[in-house]
């Protein structure tokens, strides 16, 4: 795969775009994906730092995602691949800081070394070539049920976090406001989802030019969120005698506020040896579930620059750098622990949408290169077939996506940029994330991108 250069060979059947040209049309897919990265870890976050008691706050979640998303980007073998800390990572740590804190032992340290077994597991799967297992995967296996998985405990997850906002904020609250809020908050949640699967989808629309429709898909869901925000404030109101706000919004912590958990790895050796024995379990259950989730993510990635190349829509093959990409998961998952930050592996839906964001700005390049073409050349088409309606700018043969690594690099840098910007995130109300957790899993399940092969029809 070209990873730093747009296009594709003769096999993908795209042209190979100038650096300068891609840098422009990634911005596009970043903002996408880092929406998609940027939400689930504020709303696991959310639920991490009450189910640990504080101790992995939003400032972790973020600095994580970006720190070992940057990794990825740069060194990663796959360069479509997309970090992030999952839902299954919050559930774990959830149970361990119970245990921890039942048997009284340092929750940090101990996690890291809960990392650092988990690591060691990784690092021998991928000395022993058990990325060659990956190709046992079929699509529907390894993509389609997991992904049915995955969209629905996106739903599940803004359901809860929806429902959540009806009970009280606190013991002794009104339940009247209680109810208010959550009123509120299930109008933004619907109003957020809806607005941005209709502006998604602008490229269907018969009105306006294909670059207009373009940029309202490109931009829609992120400005739906910004919208949605400051709508909120047109009702805002202060839960008698606690100071909740109406909606409630998020509450995020800066990264200088508290960062003892830096200081982790200098604990551990403060963990006693039946506690450090007690961390092969959970450290066994972290290294199978980040195998398995990570090389799916990967594999269902791959899947789109598969179908570009025309190498079958089975799914079978050994990817390129999965041992690669297991022996870095392994050196993050370390270095994860000993930072005191949650560990990140591949994820979906992320991933495979951060793919197909790529293939359709590159769709969209090669139909407005054709177009132009066709106007110079002064016939219908570059090929010689009819311009494709309106509502079917993207309908081309899948192209391979644009640039890979960049696209990646610059969403794990704005995640990381959004841990310092702790006031504006704390303006997003809660309601908001359970409604954009809904649009995912719906964009995911039916991608709004666009990207199929009909124009033999």
């Amino acid at each position: 795969m070209e990873s730093w250069r747009g296009g594709g060979g003769p096999r993908g059947g795209a042209r190979c775009r100038p650096l300068s040209f891609v840098s422009l049309s990634i911005l596009a897919p970043a903002l996408h994906v880092f929406f998609l990265s940027l939400i689930p870890a504020l709303a696991f976050a959310q639920q991490m730092q009450v189910d640990t008691g504080g101790a992995v706050g939003t400032a972790q979640v973020l600095l994580s995602t970006s720190i070992f998303g940057v990794v990825q980007a740069v060194a990663g073998g796959q360069p479509l691949l997309i970090v992030g800390v999952a839902e299954p990572v919050v559930v774990v740590y959830t149970f361990m800081h119970v245990f921890a804190a039942r048997v009284g032992i340092d929750f940090l340290a101990w996690a890291a070394w809960v990392a650092l077994f988990a690591a060691a597991a990784l690092a021998v799967l991928a000395a022993a070539g058990a990325a060659s297992y990956v190709s046992q995967f079929t699509r529907f296996a390894g993509g389609d049920t997991f992904g049915a998985i995955v969209a629905a405990l996106f739903v599940h997850a803004g359901v809860r976090i929806g429902a959540s906002l009806f009970a009280p904020a606190s013991p002794g609250a009104d339940a009247g406001w209680a109810a208010a809020d959550g009123a509120w908050s299930l109008f933004l949640a619907s109003g957020v989802c809806c607005t941005a699967l209709g502006l998604r989808s602008a490229r269907s629309w018969r009105m306006g030019t294909a670059a207009v429709r373009g940029a309202v898909a490109d931009y829609g869901a992120p400005a739906a969120v910004v919208l949605w925000t400051a709508l909120s404030y047109a009702i805002l109101s202060v839960h008698p005698p606690a100071t909740v706000s109406i909606p409630r919004r998020l509450s995020v912590a800066p990264p200088w506020a508290d960062t003892s958990f830096w200081r982790t790895a200098a604990r551990m050796a403060a963990v006693p040896g039946w506690a450090v024995a007690a961390a092969l379990p959970p450290a066994a259950i972290v290294a199978v579930l980040f195998y398995f989730d990570h090389s799916v993510s990967a594999q269902v990635a791959l899947e789109v620059v598969r179908d570009a190349e025309g190498a079958g829509k089975t799914g079978k093959g050994k990817p390129d750098a999965y041992s690669l990409d297991l022996f870095i998961l392994a050196a993050t998952t370390l270095a994860a622990g000993l930072l005191g930050l949650p560990p990140t592996n591949g994820v979906l839906p992320q991933a495979p949408m951060h793919a197909h964001a790529l293939a359709a700005a590159a769709g969209a390049a090669d139909a407005a290169a054709e177009r132009k073409a066709a106007r110079r050349a002064g016939r219908q088409g570059a090929s010689g077939e009819a311009e494709p309606p309106p509502g079917l700018d993207l309908f081309i043969s899948l192209p391979r996506p644009l640039e890979t690594r960049l696209a990646a690099l610059l969403q794990a840098l704005a995640v990381g940029a959004a841990a310092f910007a702790a006031p504006a995130l704390a303006t997003i109300p809660l309601g908001i994330i359970a409604g954009y957790f809904v649009f995912m899993a719906i964009e995911w399940v039916q991608p709004s991108q666009g990207v199929g092969v009909v124009r033999g029809l």
